[in-house]
């Protein structure tokens, strides 16, 4: 039985190996509010309970938000957050910090890099450049445990953006400033772990949050984040140093297709659904001629580079939506196809 009272297999590893250790480029932040691109790596994100999580299938379910509704306009939704989870310093989760958090966001002043992300909401990008004042964007406490967010123009897609809703805790940012999550003595979760460890150079460790309140009852005990090149996860692999690797060029991929013992443990996945694609510069010539365009589209071939060079790591896109994205047309286009886009 872990920390959270969970039951684990019966062909389960000790207790203290109940970790995930992976190989990340060290950052300066741990929270997404305060920075996007200067995180320790994705597992810098697990100290605060996002609004929604997706399930395997793709699925928007709760979080830190257990409901939502929307206006019969589409502009205005309403989520309502879990009362019953609380930070570790025992101060509440609630509509303060959501406010809070959005505000610090769009402030000018802290010049966040991932301001474009909420462009829909009203009065964003005015806040952001200075032209109106912070209180002014859509983002409203409703009471306590309830945030209403204002849109610019009918919203479908906004509960699966709430995903990124991360509130930090205004109390912690209040007392210690916004790097607070930086140190163990001062950091604070919302979530099942909290920061064990930052050494410089080295690693980072998040273990379990014995205080936790919430609903999530995970199986991991910890994440450990050893500092480094990520491009070089592959080797760390290899040498047992880490137990997940996702960065491999043409050869590495050959070598696990002819390795039996790396090949059954090669598991390919969706990740973000990346589509890479090739733009033109309509306004310029030749590319602001349509058979020039039409020409370079069908003249790359989708197919041999997949088989020469990015091989088991993609599929050939015809579309920009890949085959398993929510909503994504299951008739993927044909090269002979191209031409009628």
């Amino acid at each position: 039985v872990n920390a959270w009272g969970v039951t684990l297999p019966e062909d389960e590893s000790p207790l203290d190996q109940q970790y995930v250790k992976l190989l990340v480029g060290e950052g300066t932040a741990n929270d997404f509010a305060v920075s996007v691109y200067k995180r320790s790596g994705g597992g810098a994100d697990v100290l605060t309970t996002p609004f929604v999580r997706l399930n395997k299938n793709f699925e928007i379910v709760p979080a830190g938000a257990l409901s939502w509704e929307v206006t019969p306009d589409g502009m205005t939704w309403t989520f309502h957050m879990d009362p019953d989870l609380t930070w570790s310093d025992g101060s509440p989760y609630n509509a303060d910090d959501v406010v809070f958090t959005f505000q610090y966001q769009a402030d000018p002043a802290h010049a966040w890099d991932f301001t474009w992300f909420w462009s829909d909401i009203v009065n964003w990008d005015d806040a952001v450049a200075g032209k109106k004042p912070l209180t002014d964007i859509g983002v409203k406490k409703v009471d306590d445990h309830t945030v209403q967010f204002m849109t610019t123009a009918p919203s479908p897609y906004f509960p699966s953006k709430a995903l990124y809703i991360r509130p930090l805790s205004k109390v912690a940012f209040d007392k210690y400033g916004e790097y607070y999550d930086n140190t163990p003595e001062t950091s604070v979760s919302s979530s099942p772990w909290i920061l064990e460890e930052w050494t410089k150079g080295k690693q980072m460790v998040f273990g379990p949050n014995k205080k936790y309140t919430g609903k999530l009852k995970p199986y991991l005990e910890r994440f450990i984040l050893v500092f480094g090149d990520a491009t070089t996860d592959f080797r760390a692999y290899q040498n047992n140093e880490v137990d997940m690797a996702s960065n491999f060029t043409p050869a590495d991929i050959e070598l696990i297709s002819n390795d039996p013992v790396l090949n059954a443990e090669y598991h390919p996945s969706f990740g973000d659904f990346r589509t890479y694609y090739l733009g033109f510069n309509t306004t310029e010539k030749p590319f602001n001629d349509l058979k020039v365009r039409q020409a370079f589209a069908k003249v790359i071939d989708r197919d041999s580079i997949i088989a020469n060079v990015v091989k088991r790591q993609g599929i050939a896109a015809y579309s920009f939506l890949m085959p398993g994205f929510p909503d994504a047309s299951a008739d993927v286009l044909k090269n002979e196809d191209i031409n009628k886009l």
